[in-house]
């Protein structure tokens, strides 16, 4: 896997094996550094676990390990760990119900999860309405994972979900795309140069040639 962010790029090796570098926070080497060549993070990092996901933002990481062990490491609001060493940190599994997480998304300031039920997490910067859970005051956010209700996108769950800066889009079961955050810029698909401050549907087989998402 190759991931890449504004400042920073990550590999994860066929074996689970980690290497970042750039110039930014959340590159898991315990301070903001610029390296120009990928740096290994020893596996004990992560208690020796591969890992088979990443994905990074702005200034932060997310991490899922083969047990579905959640870790992220970067700016102490964004990261739902509370640290601020930019060291990655395992995120307690009681803040998921103790669901297992199968799939993870980072903006720039915030990053979302789901679990093998479908259901979808979210947490850090919320002030364009990214997280899935409704506008909140400007510079608020969440400091750890929080529940999307399903009810937020129809009672249907969610089976994918990807993030760039500060937006959302989401792919539920029944195959429809769900957008939500910054768009002032017309790039969310709705039609409209606004922000989506709560998840709007952007359509089904409806939209997309009489096939879903």
């Amino acid at each position: 896997m190759l991931v890449s962010s504004s400042f920073s790029d990550v590999v994860v090796t066929k074996h689970g094996s980690l290497f970042t570098w750039g110039t930014q926070w959340g590159l898991g080497h315990g301070r903001r550094v610029t390296d120009k060549a990928p740096v290994y993070i020893d596996e004990q990092t992560f208690e020796g676990l591969p890992i088979i996901m990443m994905a990074c933002g702005f200034s932060s990481s997310i991490t899922l390990t083969e047990r579905r062990g959640v870790w992220t490491c970067g700016k102490r609001q964004y990261v739902g760990t509370y640290a601020d060493d930019d060291l990655y940190h395992c995120i307690p599994a009681q803040h998921f119900h103790d669901k297992k997480i199968i799939l993870a998304a980072s903006g720039d300031h915030h990053m979302l999860a789901t679990d093998t039920e479908g259901m979808l997490w979210a947490w850090g910067d919320n002030c364009y309405g990214q997280l899935c859970c409704g506008a909140l005051d400007e510079g608020e956010g969440e400091t750890q994972p929080v529940l999307v209700p399903p009810a937020t996108f129809g009672g249907s769950k969610v089976v994918y979900v990807a993030a760039c800066s500060d937006s959302t889009m989401v792919v539920t079961a029944d195959g429809v795309l769900w957008v939500c955050g910054f768009g002032i810029y017309g790039h969310m698909g709705t039609g409209i140069h606004e922000n989506a401050l709560i998840p709007t549907r952007v359509g089904g087989s409806d939209l997309f040639g009489g096939e879903e998402v």
